[in-house]
C-alpha cells in the first residue's frame, strides 16, 4: 500500500454511519474492501442537505504538501473528511470530502489556494490525463437536496471560483450545458498540453471564466454526478500493449461492460501494469463480472492478476452483489433478503 493510501481524516469520527476506511487494496494474502454505508442514488429529502465531493487533485508525490491541506480541510467547519488517495505513477491525489452546500464552497477554495503555491502543470507529469491542477471537482448529492437543487448549486461556484481564481471551468455530467460535455474524457481530450488550442474553437469555450487556461493551474471540471465506483486491477506483467488491450475489450465505448470507462497504464514505481476504471453505474454491470472478465482476457495471455483496489468510498451494495455472485453465481435477486438491507432506513432515527 503507497504512503498515506486508504487514510481517513481525523475530522471523520469513528463508526460514522457515512462512511469508514476505504481504498484498502485487495491482494493474494489478503481480501479487503471499502464500503460506503449511507449514499443513496435518490437523495434523501427530509434531512439537512448533505453533499459529497471527490476532488482529483494533480499532486501525488509531496506528501507533505497533500498533508498540509489535509490539516486545513479538517479545519472547515461542517465538512467531513473522509478518504484520500496518493498515487505517484498517476501524480495524482483523490479525496473525498462530504458536508453541507457551504462547507464545500469553502472547502473548493481552500484546494485552489493551495494549489496555486503548489502546483504548476507546466511541470507535470504523471500517467493520467488531466486539464487542471484541481481537475475535477464532482459533487454528489446524498440527502436533503434534490438533482435539481444540486446543480443548481453546482453552477453558483462554478462562477464564483471562476472569478476568483481566474480559471476557465466546465460543467459536466448533469451540469452540464451541452451534450458533448457530458461526458469527462470528452472534455479532457488533448489533456492540458492541447487545451489552449482546444479552446479557440468556439464549442470548447468554458462555462465560466477566462477563455484560456490559467497558466499554472490549467481548468477545472466541476458538476453534479451519480456515486461512481473507481477502481485499479493490477496485471503481473510490465506489457502496456497488454493492460490498453484488456483495457478497450471491457470497456463501452468499445462494446463492452455498460457504464465502464478503462484505460491500461504501466506503473513505474510497481514494474507492473494497471487496468484503471470507472464503473459509473453499478446496477448496470457488476464488479465480478468484469474482474472475471479481465482475469480471463489476462489468462489469455498467460498473465494473472495480482491486485485490485478502490479509490475512495463506493456503495456496499456493489460489493454485496460482488460477493454474493461469487459465492452463489446467478443469486444476487437474492440480496433484498439481507436483514441489513432492510433495517438500513433506520438508521437515520
Amino acid at each position: 500500500m503507497l504512503p498515506h493510501q486508504g487514510e481517513a481524516c481525523r475530522a471523520a469520527r469513528p463508526g460514522a454511519s457515512l462512511a469508514i476506511r476505504a481504498s484498502m487494496v485487495w491482494s493474494k494474502r489478503a481480501g479487503m474492501a471499502p464500503l460506503y454505508n449511507g449514499a443513496m442514488q435518490s437523495p434523501i429529502k427530509d434531512a439537512s442537505p448533505l453533499l459529497e465531493c471527490v476532488p482529483n487533485l494533480s499532486e501525488g508525490r509531496d506528501l507533505a504538501a497533500i498533508d498540509r491541506l489535509w490539516r486545513q480541510l479538517g479545519a472547515i467547519h461542517g465538512l467531513r473528511c473522509l478518504h484520500r488517495t496518493s498515487d505517484p505513477d498517476h501524480h495524482r491525489t483523490v479525496l473525498t470530502l462530504a458536508g453541507s452546500p457551504e462547507s464545500l464552497r469553502a472547502a473548493a477554495h481552500t484546494l485552489f489556494e493551495w494549489a496555486l503555491g503548489q502546483i504548476d502543470l507546466r511541470q507535470h507529469q504523471g500517467v493520467h490525463p488531466r486539464i487542471g491542477a484541481i481537475d475535477v471537482l464532482p459533487i454528489v448529492p446524498l440527502r436533503g437536496i434534490d438533482w435539481g437543487e444540486a446543480i443548481s448549486f453546482s453552477r453558483d461556484p462554478g462562477a464564483e471560483l471562476a472569478s476568483r481564481w481566474q480559471l476557465p471551468i466546465y460543467l459536466y455530467e448533469y451540469s452540464a450545458s451541452q451534450a458533448q460535455r457530458v461526458a469527462l474524457p470528452d472534455i479532457r481530450r488533448g489533456g492540458f498540453e492541447g487545451l489552449g488550442e482546444k479552446m479557440t474553437k468556439p464549442d470548447w469555450a468554458p462555462d465560466f471564466g477566462p477563455d484560456q487556461p490559467h497558466l499554472s493551474l490549467g481548468a477545472t471540471v466541476l458538476g453534479v454526478r451519480k456515486l461512481l465506483i473507481a477502481w485499479n486491477v493490477f496485471l503481473n506483467s510490465d506489457d502496456l500493449q497488454l493492460a490498453q488491450r484488456i483495457a478497450r475489450r471491457i470497456r463501452t465505448r468499445n462494446g463492452g461492460f455498460a457504464a465502464l470507462r478503462a484505460l491500461g497504464f504501466y506503473l513505474a514505481h510497481r514494474q507492473q501494469v494497471q487496468i484503471s476504471m470507472n464503473l459509473l453505474d453499478f446496477e448496470q454491470s457488476s464488479l465480478f463480472e468484469i474482474m472475471t472478465r479481465i482475469r480471463e482476457l489476462a489468462a489469455e495471455a498467460g498473465v494473472e492478476v495480482v491486485g485490485s483496489e478502490f479509490i475512495g468510498l463506493l456503495p456496499r451494495r456493489a460489493l454485496l452483489e460482488a460477493g454474493w455472485q461469487y459465492l452463489t453465481p446467478g443469486s444476487a435477486q437474492l440480496l433484498p433478503s439481507l436483514l441489513e438491507e432492510q433495517i438500513s432506513p433506520f438508521d437515520t432515527l
